[in-house]
Order: structure tokens, then sequence, then C-alpha cells
């Protein structure tokens, strides 16, 4: 005899694997033109070319990429297993978005369940279904699954689900060993795959907080107790940690944490713009330090005060709305707070964050329209539809470099990134006298910046030397070098200049500087020729 408990999980089984049939289909759909798009930026560079991942071990990939380990692991495997054939890099990026898709399914069924009452099976199932796939084949997720070298923004995401979904399968349903040993693991992979793994952290913290059913006033009494004791502890070490701290919170030196977290209090609102109108993506946005800042930036952050108030105001009425914002913005509290990084803005930054704002948006369209139910299947359907023709064209765009590079200069004509790539492009196709001021902008807004691309610096250089302008060329590479920190990147470009003084015959200074590239990268093959040609000269 069959029991009741079985009857009614069966129907409910199905509808789950209906639901996971459906997105692989759309997400197979929406990416299909994406498994033979070629390598962008550092893709050939990091993946490619990085001998490491050829003939290296597990052991010296542990020692080179340390907190970024597992993630590389991956590339190591793709080369020992494919020896890095585009189409299967294609494939395993695009595998872990669907997984990632499935997790964003089971975890917003989970948290339906739980925090919304008087709903049938179908319907959790449905709403489930609608935020991964929304999440899924939007658009702007497009940057982390195609582009390659972005494989761990979303395998980080990947380990974020899991140890998420596992914290609230242990929270709010029963502690299981399983669960917990997910939990851990999960958390382990994610700290050795990419450092924004950290804001899962920040997520659950944030979500006790406000989510306690504790007195408010005997939780603000706990923070100031365990925020006293953590100051006892440190407040010994707090010269040298405090000094510890900065250093490994700083990508570049150029910008001040301040400029950078006004700077990102419009890239948010940039962000969030482009989840709701998908339209102008580009791989580099253009955005330029705000500095000084204006009354922009402080609405800015006005707005997104208001916006966390009004998530934690609305939790007994919309719980999966403030769950939704608060996954958002703990997402971004990394990448875009008071961290600075080089790149101000980047696409692929939302893929994280967005599973939050996915899940906020679509629970507030349910709780306003669940009274028409086939209008909003219908338009559900719709957006959804639009969505994948969207990710699609995108894709395709992906798979042409000379069109989607001209397409982010026309969208950022200004950008120092979109100038010098574009640039690249028109010396591939032999325009060389109109890649030069592009070129040669781009090295100089860089330089104002305080920072310089060596690929664009090198280019430049070359495109001068075929010109004759050999001391210009020189000229423009010595101003660069004090902002060139990588020894593999000072040594490609003294080479490049010791070149030009072979060219002036000047051998004196080639070999002098051939002999200094050599020292500061012993695989510069050129530099070596450069050297043994002026010693024999």
């Amino acid at each position: 005899m069959v029991s009741t408990q079985t009857i009614k999980t069966k129907p409910l089984n199905r509808r789950i694997y209906l639901v996971l049939s459906i997105l692989a289909i759309a997400t197979l759909a929406a990416y299909w033109p994406s498994f033979t798009v070629p390598f962008y930026l550092d893709d050939r560079l990091s993946v490619v070319e990085n001998h490491l991942l050829h003939t290296g071990s597990v052991i010296e990939l542990w020692q080179v990429y340390g907190m970024r380990f597992v993630g590389y692991l991956t590339f190591w495997l793709n080369a020992q297993t494919s020896t890095n054939s585009i189409e299967a890099l294609h494939l395993t990026n695009f595998a872990i978005h669907l997984m990632n898709g499935g997790l964003v399914f089971l975890l917003a069924r989970l948290l339906t369940r739980h925090f919304v009452l008087n709903l049938e099976d179908k319907q959790i199932v449905f709403f489930a279904a609608v935020v991964s796939l929304v999440w899924l084949v939007h658009p702007l997720n497009t940057q982390a699954v195609i582009y390659i070298v972005q494989r761990l923004a979303s395998l980080v995401t990947l380990f974020y689900l899991i140890a998420l979904f596992s914290y609230f399968k242990i929270k709010l349903e029963q502690f299981s060993i399983l669960w917990l040993l997910a939990f851990v693991i999960s958390i382990v992979f994610g700290l050795l795959t990419k450092q924004n793994f950290l804001t899962l952290f920040v997520f659950i913290l944030t979500f006790e907080v406000v989510f306690s059913e504790k007195n408010r006033q005997v939780r603000y009494w706990q923070a100031f107790l365990i925020a006293f004791l953590l100051l006892a502890l440190v407040y010994p070490f707090t010269p040298v940690l405090f000094k510890s701290i900065s250093v490994l919170t700083k990508e570049t030196t150029a910008i001040s944490r301040f400029d950078y977290f006004v700077t990102q209090t419009v890239v948010i609102w940039l962000y969030i713009k482009k989840l709701f109108l998908p339209v102008s993506l580009q791989l580099d946005m253009g955005v330029m330090v705000a500095n000084p800042s204006s009354g922009l930036h402080f609405v800015a952050l006005l707005a997104h005060i208001a916006l966390i108030g009004l998530a934690i105001k609305a939790k007994r009425y919309m719980p999966l709305f403030t769950i939704g914002i608060l996954l958002y913005y703990a997402g971004h509290s990394v990448e875009s707070f008071v961290i600075p990084i080089t790149d101000l803005a980047f696409e692929h930054r939302t893929y994280l964050p967005n599973v939050g704002l996915t899940i906020a948006f679509c629970s507030l369209v349910h709780k306003y329209c669940k009274g028409y139910s086939s209008q909003l299947v219908l338009a559900s359907v719709l957006i959804v539809l639009l969505l994948i023709v969207t990710t699609y064209k995108r894709n395709q765009l992906w798979q042409d470099p000379y069109s989607f590079y001209q397409n982010d200069y026309q969208l950022a004509p200004e950008s120092p990134r979109a100038m010098e790539a574009f640039a690249l492009q028109l010396i591939a196709k032999g325009e060389l006298d109109k890649a030069e001021p592009l070129l040669l902008k781009s090295v100089n807004e860089n330089l104002i910046q305080g920072k310089v691309t060596v690929t664009g610096l090198n280019n430049l250089m070359l495109i001068l030397f075929q010109q004759g302008k050999y001391q210009a060329a020189i000229n423009t590479a010595m101003v660069s070098l004090k902002y060139i920190k990588q020894p593999k990147d000072k040594s490609l470009i003294l080479s490049t200049i010791a070149y030009g003084y072979i060219k002036m015959g000047w051998c004196d200074f080639a070999r002098g500087l051939s002999n200094k590239a050599v020292q500061l990268d012993s695989s510069n093959v050129r530099a070596k020729e450069y050297f043994a040609y002026c010693t024999q000269t």
C-alpha cells in the first residue's frame, strides 16, 4: 500500500524535473552561439598560453595561485583533458552557469516554502522557476559565462549558492551532518576561488540580525558586547593589524577608498538599471573616478540607504523582498564598497548579487499580482522569451571581436580600455593610421589615472616604430614604466625599448636594457636575442 507522503511527493518531483529540463533548454537556446566565441582580453595569456596549466603540477598551481587555486585548477583540468579546446572551455563555463541556475531554483523554492504562506506546491515551484529562468537567461550575466577567465565569478557563485542553500536547510528545516559538511566544504572551496566569497558571511550576519526574533534591545547589547570583546583582543596589535589589512584590501593605490566608495554609489545604480533595462551592454562600462564627489553621489547614497531601510521595514509583509535586497547589497560589499579596484565597473560583478535582486523583484511582482495568475504566467513567459532572444543576440556579438569592440567603443568613446581594445582590432585589420591616435589617447588617459596597460603601451610603441617615431615611442614608455609593477610586464616593455634603440643604432643602451629585461623575466626570448645581437655588434 502506498503511503500518503509518497502520493504527495511524486507529482512535486515530476514538476521539479520538468522545471529543470525547461531551465536547461531555455539556457541552451540563449547561449547556443557562445560555444565558438574566441578568446578575449587576458583569456589567451591566462589560459591558453599559461604553461603552468599544461606542464605544471597541482602543487605548483597552489603555490602560484593561492587564494584562486580552485578556479585555476579547473583550467588545469581543461588543459589536461582537452588541450584548452575553446569549445571545452566554453562548455565548462556553460555547465557551471546551468548548475548555478538549478541552485537558484532550489534556493528560491526553499525560501518561498518557508517565508510565503498559503501557497500550493505548484505555485511555489512556478515562482522559483521564474526566478531561476530570469536569472539564467538574463543578458547581463553573459560576461561571467562567455569571457572565459571570468569563470572565477561563476564558480565562486556555485560554492556561494551551495553554502547558502545548506545554511537555510539547516536553519529552516533541520540540522543534518550532510548539510553541515556541504556548508563547510563549499566555504573552503569558495574562499579558494575568489575573495568576494567573503560576502556570504556579510549576508548571514545581516540576515541573522534583521530576522532575529529576539528583543531588539537584547540584540543591540549582544552586538555591542561582541564588538567590545573583539576590540579588546585586537587592540594590542592594532598598528600592525590595520597596516596589514590596509595593504591586503587595496588592489590599487591610485584611487582612495573614499573616492572609490563614492564612485560605487552611482555604479551600483547603473548595475540595477542594466538588470531592468538590459541594453547598451559592454565589456568596460567607461566609468570614471568621482573626484570630487557631487550632489548626485550623495543622492545615490541616500537612495541605497532608503532601499535597504524599506526592505528591512517590509520583512514581515514581504520577507523574500527583504532577503533578496540584503543578498544583493551583501554580494556587492567587497568589489563595490571601500576596497579600491583598478577597474571601477564590470558587468560580471553583478552575476552573484543579481541572484538577490531577481528574488526581490520577482517576489514584489508576485505579491501584487498573485490575484491575476493567468496574466502573470503569460507576462512571465513573454519576459523570459524576450530575455532569451536578447541574450542570444548578445552572444552572437561576442563571436566577432571587431564588431564587439567597435560596439564597446561607440558606447564608451572616452574609455581607455574601449579605445585600446578597438585599436588592437584595427591593427589586426592593418588600419594602423586609425589605431595610433586611439592607442595614444588610451595610454595618456591611463597615465592621468596613474595606471597603464602593458598590451596597449607595447602596441603603441610598435606602431610608432613602424612609422620611424622611435624617440616618441621611447619617451612614452619611459614615463609609463613607473606605473608597471609586474616584473614580466616591465621586462616586455624594456625589451621593446631596446628594440627601438637598436633601430636608432644605439646598441649600448639596447644591450643594458635587454640585460635588465632578462633579469626580470628569464623567459623573455626577444630580450635575449637583442642582447646577443648588441654584444656581437
